[in-house]
């Protein structure tokens, strides 16, 4: 039985996902394939590289720390950029912070390319030119070439990662080849089909849900995130769907760039995992249908 798990994105509330890892990791419960959007391609392209699900918590945690430090997510303000350069502007932060952390990241455990990863990986983007859906993938002979997606394995892990993290307004696009790429979770913030065609008999999606959003939007920041944070909500529930399993980890209160928050999620993640594990074992072990 070949399992698959599927990642969502959500900012910060993505270290959830390093709890269900941990989970799953104790209770031997082994994956065949892995893919993930946004935060979700960053914490899986971790662990398709080879880290253990408490080292990632550790490095992440560290890199969030660094990022709260610099203040590099704290809600900026368009007002602050001269005229001339809101007619160039593409975000409002620059993504070279984040590709740097990540790409030493892998470094460490000699990862480069996406093929090199010890458990195969789909990682979801957006080109923008096209509106086309960008599938990085370690193995690309799986995905037979058609129009509406655009399949990519020759690539640097980095890059893919970078790329599907590319929140729009929040985050600058990537330039790769002819290709200008945001954020996977634009349109497959929960890429689970990519695992059945990669092989798995069987897939887990872990959906982050935020039901609570007492405070209200203000600000081109604050506007922007909401808006695509509800967006992404209705159509993870439609992806989720095509999972054999779907763990919900409630998340209530906690927004997108809440960068501090992450230890929290990442308790949150795990007591979800530990109160589902039943179902967890069931939906891993069980043929299809029963």
């Amino acid at each position: 039985m070949k399992l698959g798990l599927a990642l969502a994105g959500g900012g910060i509330r993505g270290y959830a996902h390093i709890g269900v890892l941990k989970v799953l990791e104790e209770n031997h419960i082994p994956l065949s394939y892995i893919s993930g959007a946004s935060m979700g391609s960053i914490l899986a392209a971790l662990f398709a590289a080879g880290y253990p699900a408490q080292e990632i918590r550790e490095a992440a945690l560290e890199v969030e720390q660094r990022f709260v430090k610099k203040k590099i997510f704290a809600n900026p303000k368009f007002k602050i950029f001269p005229l001339y350069m809101k007619r160039k502007l593409e975000g409002l932060v620059d993504g070279g912070a984040l590709e740097y952390e990540i790409d030493k990241l892998f470094e460490r455990v000699s990862i480069k390319k996406i093929g090199d990863v010890k458990i195969p990986l789909c990682i979801s983007a957006v080109d923008i030119n096209s509106g086309r859906l960008v599938l990085f993938v370690s193995d690309k002979s799986l995905f037979p070439a058609g129009d509406d997606v655009i399949c990519i394995d020759d690539v640097d892990l980095k890059t893919a990662v970078r790329a599907s993290s590319s929140y729009p307004v929040v985050l600058n696009p990537t330039s790769y080849k002819n290709y200008r790429l945001v954020d996977g979770g634009v349109l497959m913030n929960i890429p689970v089909a990519p695992l059945r065609r990669m092989g798995a008999d069987k897939v887990i999606a872990v959906n982050l849900v935020n039901r609570s959003r007492p405070s209200e939007a203000r600000g081109l920041f604050d506007i922007a995130v909401r808006t695509i944070d509800i967006m992404g909500d209705a159509g993870n529930a439609a992806l989720a769907r095509d999972a054999d399993y779907t763990l919900d980890v409630g998340l209530d209160g906690v927004e997108v760039f809440d960068f501090g928050k992450g230890e929290r999620c990442c308790e949150i993640g795990e007591q979800c995992a530990r109160e589902k594990l039943d179902e967890l074992i069931e939906a891993a072990f069980l043929p299809r249908g029963i």
